[in-house]
């Protein structure tokens, strides 16, 4: 199904942006709650679903993560058979990955 409010057209590869979502949050009364507008990070599959939504700072987090490994450990990189960032950001917060194969990528040895 389409999610008018995060989903894009598809680009055929992972992406991620930063955009206003609009957000339902309950209160502490039943049948009750907010509707509010926040800036997220949406990860977006191929077919342009926003499959998780991270806020900005931690998306900023493991980008120098990301390019810090990139740039110093090229060759384990390579070796992990890295992703692009947004890719390998898909993959973290999918649960079929393994947290030592996540552990491996963003700290090494």
């Amino acid at each position: 199904a389409i999610n008018p409010h995060t989903d894009i057209a598809a680009t055929g590869r992972y992406e991620v942006f930063v955009r206003p979502v609009t957000r339902y949050q309950n209160t502490d009364d039943p049948g009750e709650g907010e509707i509010h507008e926040e800036q997220l990070a949406c990860i977006y599959q191929p077919d342009g679903r926003c499959t998780h939504m991270l806020p900005p700072e931690i998306v900023a987090s493991l980008y120098k993560r990301y390019q810090y490994m990139q740039q110093q450990h090229a060759k384990k990189m390579e070796q992990l058979q890295a992703g692009s960032f947004p890719e390998e950001l898909h993959k973290l917060l999918c649960p079929r990955r393994t947290p030592q194969a996540i552990t491996r990528v963003l700290y090494p040895l």
